[in-house]
């Protein structure tokens, strides 16, 4: 018998209750809890007899939902740790395999840790055929294995390993014991009030925590009905995402800002028709920082269908404390806090400022801490007071182990704690998130933070462009970069003289950059720090199209 409440499923499923899988055309299969547990069981029973055991750590990288579900569950029914890595494409390798890559050689670079892939057959073959790949494996193909795994359930004391999404360096893989996984998940009930009645919908990939965790394993653990789709599919039809929620009778969702943007650009009112959302309790928005101008465009393309704004609920959350930390009260509408730009200085004091003033910004509200954690911000040796920016530190049950590979050098979760990296401060008892400290530069005593840059860029360009900011120091001079897929020269200098006069205070270069080439992460935040490297080394494509330097170039080693 599983000990532990996440496997009990598997004991005793359900054939009433289990996960929808979108198939295309507002098509969706049914697999009640019952058929995945045997799917479960089957790989359970093929890993066992390659030598999978509780010392093992499966990394896997699986396209379909429904094979990525057997396969996590599969692994961990015999004690083994999953480890979930994106996976590679089915028409191109892209970077990430540099995921994959990562993932395995952390593992096995962990003295005593033995590694083991569960991967899409073609990558197994592609890797293995050209000698990149040796790690022990196995091909994901449900239809061609027989038998069921019939001994004891053992429930892994490591319940998960998390790669990070890699926005500012190299994903870290995050050991999360089960009794922090467990502890999340059981804090993200109380907080939305989650039963096994109440269903979910997501388009969230399933190798992110917020997708992972907050839309997959926390409504199975409460035995409730999922319906997934890909990330993939959600941007080729993000209609169809909001047709599962206002015809399926689901409760909860997640997005993200991104996905916000995504729906408010491309679905319009007749894409809804035979939709209503008055039963939608929450739809959670976390993973970055939150623009208010893409909350009200998203109620705008909805409302006609019963959506309304308190059913948004922006949360806070990180890998290192296993995923949600702060979030909205369901039903309650977001707040929007006005403030001085000039206030968001590290330490300095946040001065709230009147609609329609000049040099303000609206900050999102993610809400209040979940049961059971703690929140403070820290602008130096101790915590401080409310409307004071500094640092986020989160201390909670749910906080991570730690690093694989004891990589505390770099900070991270220690002893139920976790420096965030995050820039933020408190008011009446909610955060709000501002930034990134690896996203933003400090100039006269004042953080200029990229997220800031994206948000400017949206409403100058329009919510159809695609660009993103850089930040950093090159030649001795703090400088940022807005990096614009297609942009002209004539548009990018009145962009240019919008940013300098927005900014202030540092040089600014626009930049014409090829489709596809602004990295995201898996969760569709910009990958930063890696488009900083090749931009100071050279490797970036595309050209300056205008630049407030002297020669209108970028030179320097980077962050």
């Amino acid at each position: 018998m599983a000990t532990n409440t996440l496997l009990q499923w598997l004991d005793t499923p359900s054939r009433d209750h289990g996960i929808w899988f979108y198939g295309g055309a507002d098509s969706w299969s049914f697999e009640s809890y019952e058929s995945l547990a045997a799917k479960a069981r089957t790989v359970a029973l093929r890993l066992r007899q390659l030598g999978v055991d509780d010392d093992t750590i499966v990394v896997i990288s699986l396209r379909r939902p429904l094979d990525f579900v057997a396969g996590f569950f599969g692994a961990m029914m015999l004690g083994a740790t999953p480890a979930p890595v994106a996976p590679l494409s089915a028409t191109r390798v892209d970077w990430r395999t540099t995921n994959l890559r990562h993932a395995i050689d952390t593992v096995e670079a962990n003295p005593g840790t033995r590694a083991f892939v569960v991967a899409d057959p073609d990558v197994i073959g592609e890797l293995g055929s050209t000698g990149q790949f040796r790690t022990p494996s196995f091909a994901m193909d449900l239809a061609a294995d027989s038998g069921s795994f019939d001994g004891a359930i053992l429930a892994p004391s490591m319940g998960l390993l998390q790669l990070t999404s890699g926005t500012t360096g190299t994903p870290k893989a995050i050991r999360v014991p089960m009794t922090a996984l467990m502890a999340n998940i059981w804090s993200i009930h109380e907080w939305l009030g989650q039963d096994e009645t109440m269903a979910w919908a997501s388009w969230m990939p399933l190798y992110h925590d917020m997708g992972l965790i907050g839309c997959l394993l926390s409504p199975l653990a409460a035995g409730a009905d999922v319906h997934l789709m890909t990330a993939e599919q959600f941007i080729r039809s993000p209609s169809a995402w909001l047709r599962a929620l206002g015809r399926n009778g689901c409760v909860f969702s997640g997005t993200t800002n991104f996905g916000l943007d995504i729906v408010s650009r491309r679905v319009r009112a007749r894409d809804l028709e035979g939709c209503d959302f008055s039963g939608l309790r929450s739809v959670v928005v976390g993973a970055e920082r939150i623009d208010p101008l893409s909350l009200s465009r998203f109620v705008e393309v909805t409302e006609n269908s019963g959506f309304e704004m308190s059913m948004l609920c922006p949360a806070y959350g990180l890998g290192e404390a296993t995923l949600a930390v702060c979030g909205t009260v369901p039903g309650t509408s977001p707040t929007v806090l006005r403030v001085a730009r000039d206030s968001l200085q590290y330490r300095g004091v946040i001065k709230p400022a009147h609609d329609g003033s000049g040099g303000t910004v609206g900050i999102v509200s993610c809400g209040r801490p979940l049961p059971g954690v703690d929140v403070a911000i820290w602008s130096g040796e101790d915590p401080s007071e409310e409307m004071v920016l500094g640092e986020i530190v989160v201390t909670a049950p749910s906080v991570a182990a730690g690093y694989l590979g004891g990589r505390q050098d770099e900070g991270g979760p220690k002893d139920g704690c976790v420096r965030t990296g995050d820039i933020g401060f408190l008011s009446n008892g909610e955060l709000f998130l501002v930034g990134r400290m690896g996203d933003g530069i400090k100039r006269y005593g004042r953080w200029i933070f990229a997220e800031d840059i994206d948000i400017t860029l949206r409403r100058l360009l329009g919510p159809t462009a695609r660009a993103a900011a850089l930040l950093g120091t090159a030649s001795g001079s703090d400088l940022v970069v807005a990096l614009v897929e297609g942009i002209d020269q004539e548009t990018a200098g009145r962009l240019g003289e919008a940013l300098l006069t927005a900014v202030g205070c540092c040089d600014i270069e626009v930049r014409d950059v090829p489709r596809h080439s602004i990295l995201r992460t898996t969760s569709g935040k910009v990958r930063r720090r890696i488009l900083w490297d090749r931009l100071t080394r050279g490797e970036l494509p595309g050209r300056t199209q205008w630049a407030s330097l002297r020669d209108g170039m970028v030179e320097g080693t980077g962050r």
